[in-house]
């Protein structure tokens, strides 16, 4: 009896070893209060300009022990934001990214590696109802539930 109690257990216990090793990929909504695509431009050469897209939505696909996952994002090119409002409202013009005929920007990954908290995601960006195959460089990367 005891030698099959004991076959038991180290039969449980594998079986919960081996389990672990199998990750789920957990799907997250993207959380619009804190993410913000930003960028920096060179002012011809003499300063550097600093933005971001303040509302932006979409999902994220992570596996954490893989560091395998998707992105799947949306930004509200009428919300970008350098500080100055004129150059704001020119960026938002037909001159740079046409808002009013383009009004999102969007991005679908088709490989994400994010291990270790950081990473890249090679995907598709669509600007103005052009995209082109990019690679993305993601410098921060954390995934749970909302307090």
């Amino acid at each position: 009896m005891r030698s099959l109690c004991m076959h038991r257990i180290i039969a449980v216990s594998l079986l919960l070893l081996l389990s672990s090793g199998f990750a789920f990929a957990a799907k997250y909504k993207i959380d619009p209060g804190h993410t913000y695509p930003n960028f920096t431009i060179s002012h011809l050469g003499f300063s550097t300009m600093h933005g971001q897209f303040a509302k932006t939505k979409g999902t994220l696909t992570y596996d954490q022990v893989s560091g395998k996952g998707s992105v799947d994002i949306t930004i509200d090119v009428a919300s970008i934001y350098t500080g100055h409002k004129k150059r704001d409202d020119h960026l938002r013009s037909p001159d740079f990214f046409n808002a009013l005929e383009f009004p999102e920007i969007t991005f679908k990954s088709r490989q994400a590696n994010l291990g270790g908290g950081s990473g890249t995601v090679e995907g598709q960006l669509t600007i103005m109802g052009i995209t082109k195959n990019v690679t993305l460089k993601v410098s921060s990367i954390h995934c749970g539930k909302h307090p």
